[in-house]
């Protein structure tokens, strides 16, 4: 339609964005998730059926213990995980429609992403750990964990999307869980969009989520031009020198550090600081450890050069100036509070997320048999 119509012609800017979408669902915890796949697959397969169930129940529901007491609490997870298996191992030999394999599929992931076995032989206990990519609900499985930031955590879904900044069209879009990552998703979305012009390089912007040096490379061997703002870098010391203070020469494959010394790249990309830390005036802005290490990680130029172009004022003020008129041109296309801000379900199920049942049920079952 776009290229139809020319309403782009000219128009030689996208803007990568996302957003986080909450899910109405309810999120489980582990032993909801357990006792609910136990019914689902009972419901669906018939030699399920006839499994003699130890501690789940049929008709649902938590079981009243004393939560604080974390042996009562070990002893019906192990329980539940020991149904699990007695219902899965009832099923092998089954006949399966696709709803039956799906519950199964479930039923094998959630009794095995958020268990470890206990201190003793046959326990099981709910792991420390979150689990990668774990499902939170046996309701919605394409819900995940997502970070709208460090301290705020969701539970849904994400909307990626590329914007012509001037105009407000939307030229690519894409709904995943919201545990997908901006950077290669937006790389993709580029990718496969064609260019307004193939004699004039698109330019690219775009917040610190696509900031990274993997990001950025494969954003410019796509040919575009770049205006994202870099990923902050951190000092080992409160307030202390950063990444910048120290200046690499690639090719020589040296680092020297604000007092001047200079310090040879192992193979493995880290410097040490051995001979001249100890009484360096400035070791106290450098490190808290007697010597200092410094390791040069991939992307190292790239992101150095980002921050580099980042410190002209010019082109954060452009950056400012484009970012307020995306939120203004972005704000129609998603919910607004309070009468359509609410958690969703549904719509996002049929062909709109990715599609990870499958992955789920193999990594569902190799985890189970991990554990085992």
């Amino acid at each position: 339609m776009t290229t139809t119509t020319g309403v782009l012609s000219g128009k030689h800017r996208r803007a990568l964005d996302s957003t986080i979408l909450d899910d109405a669902v309810a999120t489980q915890d582990t032993v909801t998730q357990l006792i609910a796949a136990i019914r689902k697959v009972r419901r669906s397969v018939r030699e399920a059926v006839r499994v003699t169930l130890s501690t789940a129940s049929d008709e649902g529901g938590k079981p009243v213990i004393d939560w604080s007491d974390t042996t009562a609490r070990d002893s019906l997870v192990t329980g539940l995980v020991h149904d699990a298996e007695a219902v899965l191992a009832a099923t092998e030999q089954a006949h399966l429609s696709k709803e039956a394999a799906d519950a199964i599929g479930l039923l094998a992931l959630v009794s095995g992403q958020d268990v470890e076995p206990g201190e003793k032989e046959g326990s099981w206990r709910i792991a420390r750990k979150v689990a990668k990519d774990r499902v939170i609900s046996t309701v919605d499985r394409d819900a995940r964990h997502g970070h709208k930031s460090r301290a705020v955590r969701v539970d849904g879904f994400k909307a990626h999307l590329v914007l012509e900044p001037d105009t407000g069209i939307v030229t690519a879009a894409l709904i995943t869980a919201a545990n997908t990552p901006d950077g290669p998703t937006g790389v993709g979305l580029m990718a496969a969009q064609s260019k307004p012009d193939q004699s004039v390089p698109v330019e690219v912007l775009a917040d610190s989520a696509y900031g990274s040096g993997a990001t950025r490379e494969a954003l410019r061997g796509h040919g575009h031009l770049l205006v994202i703002k870099p990923m902050p870098t951190h000092p080992a010391v409160r307030g202390g020198f950063v990444r910048d203070d120290f200046t690499v020469d690639h090719d020589a494959r040296t680092v020297t550090c604000p007092a001047g010394h200079l310090a040879r790249l192992s193979a493995g990309g880290v410097a040490k600081f051995t001979p001249h830390c100890r009484g360096c005036p400035l070791r106290p802005r450098c490190s808290k450890a007697a010597i200092r290490s410094f390791s040069v990680r991939p992307h190292d130029a790239e992101l150095v050069a980002a921050r580099e172009a980042w410190r002209d004022e010019e082109v954060r003020a452009a950056y400012r100036q484009q970012r307020h008129r995306l939120r203004i041109r972005r704000a129609p296309l998603l919910p607004a509070r309070p009468e359509s801000d609410r958690p969703i379900r549904g719509p996002f199920r049929a062909g709109r997320v990715e599609d990870r049942s499958e992955h789920s049920v193999r990594l569902g079952r190799k985890r189970h048999r991990t554990h085992s």
